[in-house]
């Protein structure tokens, strides 16, 4: 990408996929705001440091990244366990509550990479060549990963 896009241009195309997937990770409407407003603070006080040659979206995600790790981090101290992730999307209806309960728990024990290629693949609508671009790895990798999270998800929710 040769030429920087302004803040507000980048916004307005990363805005989406980045709050569907902090609204994944989160599980709940208010955390899912609180980590967003956090992410766009971030990446507006330092937009002067993105230089442009990379895809804006790539740059977001590693803030939202960051911001949803420190998120986790005062959650597993404050409460003393795993902080557990929620499938549904946000305004979704509640109608299988304990279901969705069952899956966050599951879905908190998936390993991390493959757990983050479910999340950045199902909530925020990326695309394998996408996703592989974004976290520098081969699309062969991604490919696996969303494999085997699928796998040991399935698995998972298959025992409860």
């Amino acid at each position: 990408m040769s030429d920087k896009p302004t803040f507000e241009e980048a916004l307005e195309r990363c805005g989406r996929p980045v709050w569907a997937y902090l609204a994944g990770a989160a599980g709940d409407e208010e955390t899912a705001r609180d980590l967003t407003q956090e992410t766009f603070l971030r990446a507006f006080r330092g937009w002067e440091r993105f230089r442009g040659e990379s895809d804006p979206f790539t740059w977001f995600y590693a803030i939202a990244r960051n911001v949803l790790r420190r998120h986790w981090r005062k959650e597993r101290l404050r409460r003393g366990a795993a902080f557990l992730m929620g499938r549904r999307r946000i305004g979704a209806p509640a109608a299988h509550e304990e279901e969705d309960r069952a899956l966050r728990r599951e879905l908190e024990r998936v390993p991390q990479p493959y757990r983050e290629a479910l999340l950045l693949h199902y909530y925020a609508d990326r695309s394998v060549r996408e996703m592989a671009r974004d976290l520098g790895v081969a699309e062969g990798t991604i490919k696996s990963r969303l494999a085997r999270g699928r796998e040991i998800l399935k698995r998972r929710v298959e025992r409860c």
